[in-house]
């Protein structure tokens, strides 16, 4: 599910503009309505301006006036995917990790888990994964 990422801007956002984060992430997701697991990890205003939607327009549907210190808050918002197991640290993504070799065949590090390699599809970013053995 996408959601707005919580996070430093998000407080901004908040300051910004008057609006309770909650009330904020809830207005924009159900105006915007980002269905695509592709979006996950788009700054709001790269993902309006693919959609053809402006921030003001958004501002003004959710009634916050549009000052431009709310636009460039608003703006900033990054669109996350929530409740991802292994989560991607650019875009709240699932991680597809590479366990071609189970746990077992591998040397657990000092706190008894396992180093994986995953990459994000959505985004390509390279994480490390540690997952405890057999898990």
């Amino acid at each position: 599910m996408i959601t707005i990422k919580k996070d430093p801007n998000l407080a901004i956002a908040e300051a910004e503009t008057g609006v309770d984060w909650e009330r904020l992430c809830n207005d924009i997701i159900a105006i915007l309505r980002p269905e695509e697991d592709y979006y996950s990890g788009f700054r709001l205003d790269d993902y309006c301006e693919e959609k053809e939607y402006s921030v003001v327009k958004l501002l003004c549907d959710i009634d916050v006036r549009p000052t431009t210190k709310a636009i460039k808050a608003v703006s900033a918002l990054t669109l996350w995917y929530e409740d991802a197991d292994n989560a991607c640290s650019k875009c709240g993504y699932e991680v597809m990790i590479d366990d071609s070799a189970t746990t077992d065949d591998r040397e657990a590090d000092e706190d008894g888990s396992v180093t994986f390699v995953g990459r994000c599809p959505i985004c390509q970013t390279i994480t490390l994964i540690n997952k405890p053995i057999n898990q």
